[in-house]
């Protein structure tokens, strides 16, 4: 993407797409359609599904063992305590821990946002200009355009290879994480049932012979 942002298309229109950025242009955004609305909600849905998969990123810190994930074994096995609190280099090790994890995180979060800028970058000086509009299924293969200005078919056939190469490792990537996701919410239910029903059954294993505890003191005075 940083080649296709060398175009010269690219270069004449950074200008006004950086100064969009810094001093939006309000006017414009005043005359909201409402047919849009739809979209809006869509982009807005499609931002929020990242928070949504940050849940997944501890299946994948522990499925590679990074950090404290280590010592928990792999994301389908029991957890075990990965710190113990009694070794005296644990301070050090947790502080390189966290470091690494800033880093890490940092790290996705500047690519995605230098990534998304490119693409929108690309969309006001290629897309813009000749009124292509990318719109359901249609997405990947307007969006190809980014390419297919400086390399021709080759470049087209190559952004929708990359495409579908994103939209296969997404795929796999949400059916893993959603099924460790179900287990360990199956894990957690059958917990909780398990616990509900030994207090429900403490009473009847005392046996009859045994005094039954004492509840309150208002139940006394009854």
């Amino acid at each position: 993407m940083v080649a296709a942002c060398l175009h010269p298309a690219v270069g004449a229109t950074l200008g006004d797409f950086v100064r969009g950025i810094v001093v939006p242009d309000f006017d414009t955004m005043r005359t909201f359609d409402r047919d849009d609305a739809s979209k809006l909600l869509t982009a807005v849905a499609f931002a929020g599904l990242g928070g949504f998969w940050t849940l997944f990123y501890s299946y994948w810190m522990r499925e590679k063992g990074i950090g404290m994930a280590g010592g928990t074994g792999p994301a389908g096995g029991e957890a075990q305590p990965a710190l113990p609190a009694s070794e005296p280099e644990a301070p050090a090790r947790l502080r390189a821990w966290h470091r690494y994890l800033s880093i890490e995180s940092l790290t996705g979060i500047i690519g995605n946002l230098f990534t998304t800028l490119m693409s929108c970058l690309l969309a006001y000086a290629i897309l813009r200009p000749r009124g292509l509009m990318p719109d359901q299924f249609d997405i990947a293969v307007v969006q190809s355009e980014f390419f297919a200005a400086s390399w021709g078919n080759a470049g087209r056939l190559l952004f929708l290879v990359i495409a579908g190469a994103f939209l296969a490792d997404t795929w796999l990537a949400t059916v893993d994480s959603v099924a460790h996701a179900s287990r360990c919410g199956e894990r957690a239910l059958a917990s909780f049932a398990k616990q509900d029903r030994v207090r429900r059954d403490r009473p009847l294993l005392r046996g009859p012979g045994r005094a039954q505890p004492r509840l309150s003191a208002r139940a006394d005075a009854a």
